[in-house]
């Protein structure tokens, strides 16, 4: 479009500003701020996120770590026959598992079967030289039932441990069965020597007087086969009856005597018909009283001599005398609902001679001294007691104090709590006491009896109750005894004497929480 000349010659008009109108601000050009980039240490640091995440992280690494089977040494167990045995069985001794069975393959002759076993750690010390496994299963005979747990179950190995002091071993010969002596503890080993087996079998009991004191650990023959010999093991607690002139002969079996005035029909006990058996008696004691030795050999007869037991020795299995008791009578006060009653009682006793020893050993500053020693009886002011003497005809009635024990009360066990001496100033019949040369502060469990004299037909003696080491457990100033009590009560307050000076220890409480032995202090 052109312009005309009017156009081009009219003037241009400025635009109007207005100075009252706000004048718009000039905004800045933005500029970065620049920071140092953070690093992963120091968001470490920063967040408590991360410690907890590595806290569940160890944590979680510990339990893993405690969750993995801690192991002990592996050996390897070499059986005859498997009997069924399998990777995963267990490994028991005295009934808690002490390894598990890994593998079992065959030996490389295809003789016999070869187990590794891995023992647990705390049963590291089974590897030991002596030490004897085999396979328990089920067994059914005439002399008994064994291994019934496996016949639905599975089977496993027992262990009889050897000298836990002993040399280490990794390789070790399965028995083919449960050892004869498995639950024996060391007694004397001898060997009997017979013409023939005469029905004895492994396993067999070694009888005194009917009563077991051994049993047949294995039989072979001599080594010129002539004869056969048959090794036996007698219990340690019945060694004394084995002299050098014991005899023995052969139980098992029936025998029939037949006569004008009919049959005599001689049978010994059931187990001696079946598994065999063999008695032996001491005829007469030699002026030799060494003991007898393991290894020792004496000969087996197929009868017993008339004269061997018309003449038997009387042999005792102790050799100290026992000290003799009292029955003390009395009556304390007890509360049935509310309502007071007398209830009366009767325990052993013990009489014990005043003298400097006796309050050394018995007694504290604020105990007066010992003359006779009950349980369960209240302690406080004098009560009246009844003693009667079992070893003669004597009785009186008289006051006696009731005392603790224990100078520390605080400390003594629940067990022992209602403890008491009975104490006198003086105490004077005729009653058998005990003298404090007869009287010993043990300083750990050992074995020892319970003692208590009884009367038969106007005649007294002493009756004992054994009881070992294995048994008892040491609480500060009693003993725990592993010992059924429910027919224990006649023992009640009885003596304990150990076994290996004839000294009194203590003294025997049938509580009914358990047995226990408040030793001397």
């Amino acid at each position: 479009m052109s312009l005309s000349k009017d156009d081009e010659a009219m003037p241009t008009e400025s635009p109007v500003t207005d100075s009252s109108a706000p004048v718009p601000a000039v905004t800045p050009f933005p500029v970065a701020e620049i920071r140092a980039a953070r690093t992963t240490y120091a968001l470490l640091l920063s967040s408590k996120m991360w410690w907890a995440t590595v806290a569940c992280l160890l944590i979680a690494c510990w339990l893993t770590w405690q969750a993995i089977p801690a192991n002990g040494p592996t050996i390897v167990i070499k059986f005859p026959d498997g009997h069924g045995l399998k990777s995963g069985d267990g490994v028991r001794h005295r009934g808690i598992n002490v390894g598990t069975v890994s593998e079992v393959v065959l030996s490389d002759d295809l003789s016999q079967i070869s187990a590794s076993v891995t023992l647990t750690p705390e049963a590291a010390k089974l590897a030991r030289e002596g030490t004897r496994f085999w396979i328990v299963r089920p067994q059914l005979s005439l002399t008994g039932v064994s291994g019934l747990e496996t016949a639905v179950g599975a089977k496993y190995i027992a262990v009889s441990p050897g000298d836990p002091n002993g040399p280490a071993r990794k390789s070790f010969d399965g028995l083919a069965t449960v050892p004869p002596d498995e639950n024996s503890d060391n007694g004397i080993d001898i060997v009997l020597r017979s013409d023939a087996r005469h029905g004895v079998t492994v396993g067999s009991p070694l009888a005194w007087r009917g009563v077991d004191v051994g049993q047949t650990l294995s039989i072979h023959l001599s080594p010129d086969a002539r004869f056969v010999d048959i090794h036996a093991r007698i219990q340690p607690e019945y060694s004394r009856l084995l002299q050098k002139t014991s005899q023995f002969w052969v139980t098992s079996g029936l025998g029939v005597e037949v006569g004008l005035s009919g049959f005599k029909l001689n049978s010994d006990s059931l187990s001696s018909i079946v598994r065999g058996g063999v008695s032996f008696a001491t005829p007469t004691v030699s002026d030799d009283r060494s003991p007898v030795q393991s290894g020792q050999m004496f000969m087996l007869h197929e009868k017993p001599d008339p004269a061997w037991l018309n003449s038997a020795a009387s042999l005792p299995l102790i050799d100290f005398n026992l000290p003799p008791t009292v029955m003390i009578y009395g009556a304390r006060k007890t509360s049935l609902l509310g309502i007071p009653r007398t209830q009366k009682f009767s325990m052993n006793g013990l009489v014990v001679q005043r003298d400097a020893t006796t309050l050394e050993l018995l007694t504290a500053s604020d105990v007066l001294p010992l003359d006779a020693v009950v349980a369960d009886v209240e302690s406080g002011s004098e009560a009246e007691f009844r003693l009667e003497s079992l070893a003669s005809d004597f009785a009186m009635t008289m006051s006696l104090q009731p005392k603790l024990g224990s100078t520390d009360t605080a400390e003594a066990p629940a067990a022992i709590d209602s403890y008491r001496w009975l104490v006198s100033p003086d105490l004077k019949g005729n009653f058998a006491a005990v003298a404090s040369a007869d009287l010993r502060v043990p300083t750990q469990p050992e074995d020892c009896c319970i003692c208590r004299s009884v009367r038969n037909e106007g005649i007294a003696t002493s009756v004992i109750q054994s009881i070992s080491r294995d048994q008892i457990t040491a609480n500060g100033i009693s003993w725990s005894v592993a010992i059924d009590t429910s027919d224990l009560a006649s023992w009640h307050g009885a003596p304990v004497v150990a076994m290996a000076d004839g000294k009194t220890i203590g003294v025997f409480l049938a509580a009914k929480s358990g047995a226990v032995i408040a030793i001397l202090q």
